[in-house]
């Protein structure tokens, strides 16, 4: 709600979209399913840094 619809769909449904799908596929490696999720949630992470890092959230946040 603070940032507008536009972010929730574009970045933050899509890393969300990647991540539940990730983690879905890590069951598949019996044994390796912590060491996947960690380094799924380490790229997600990653890639939502890197698509927000050029926000300036001060504007974000006040709407201007």
């Amino acid at each position: 709600m603070v940032v507008g619809r536009s972010f929730a769909y574009r970045e933050a449904a899509v890393a969300q979209l990647v991540y539940l799908v990730m983690f879905s596929y890590t069951h598949f490696y019996k044994g390796f399913t912590g060491l996947s999720v960690t380094i799924v949630a380490i790229i997600t992470l990653a890639a939502a840094m890197r698509l927000t890092a050029n926000v300036n959230w001060d504007t974000e946040f006040t709407g201007a």
